[in-house]
């Protein structure tokens, strides 16, 4: 087993056998999305460099650091759990998200930013045991900030993944808020569904709660979109409220 999940072993359980490609986005994406023909994901290293990988089918995308236990069975499962709830929401409908309901897209998305950070195994930061923790448990760790909000489909792109890592940062007088370590930020939108995943010990920035509802750690029962939906414009700000 590898202790960190590194190298050719299944981050999610650190076996060595059985892995294989593990769709980033879930085929049944391209069932509920089939107009859907522009997809890219974005990463950008630690030093700033962008590298990015377009697609013209949403669930082309495969990534192989899982085996095929965990893939087929809790993952499965969760992706089961999610379709229903998800589904709905990408058409547009109004949507009373339930506790219960929170947890398994907090849930799903933490999963999706797990595996899309192996776009680049290289620049990884999600310790093993978090991502351990999340098969175990069925949640999010206890270090992670689950978002949601409604967006404006009309922006550049049907279906987008960016992601970035969060560095601490050494001047306390840049007036940012402390980071004890390396973090990993993680943003899903897809047609009118925007997700975001934060892991970092770092305090919620404030966004603007009448756009943007906090799912994980949850604070309450809601109906998405929480308030008025994200104009193109602030699709941006959203993604990069964490920049440092």
């Amino acid at each position: 087993m590898s202790e960190q999940g590194n190298g050719r072993a299944c981050i999610f359980c650190g076996a060595t056998d059985n892995l294989n490609r593990e769709h980033l986005w879930p085929d049944w994406f391209n069932d509920v999305l089939p107009n859907v023909t522009d997809y890219t994901a974005t990463t950008t290293l630690p030093g700033g460099e962008v590298r990015q990988w377009p697609q013209k089918r949403i669930a082309k995308q495969r990534i192989a650091y899982v085996c095929e236990p965990c893939n087929e069975g809790w993952m499965g499962k969760l992706e089961s759990a999610a379709k229903p709830i998800l589904a709905p929401m990408f058409c547009g409908r109004r949507q009373n998200l339930t506790r219960r309901e929170q947890r398994i897209l907090a849930t799903w998305a933490f999963k999706t930013a797990a595996v899309g950070e192996y776009m680049d195994p290289e620049n990884a930061v999600l310790p093993f045991e978090e991502r351990a923790w999340l098969r175990r448990n069925g949640e999010p760790p206890k270090d992670s900030l689950v978002f949601i909000t409604g967006v404006d489909d009309r922006w550049s792109g049907d279906a987008h993944f960016d992601t970035y890592r969060l560095v601490p940062d050494p001047d306390p007088s840049s007036g940012v808020p402390a980071l004890s370590q390396k973090g990993y930020v993680a943003t899903l939108v897809v047609k009118y569904v925007g997700l975001q995943v934060v892991w970092a010990k770092i305090s919620d920035p404030g966004f603007n709660r009448e756009r943007v509802a906090r799912i994980w750690p949850m604070e309450r029962t809601f109906e998405w979109p929480p308030g008025p939906i994200l104009p193109v414009s602030g699709i941006p700000l959203f993604i990069n409220t964490w920049r440092r």
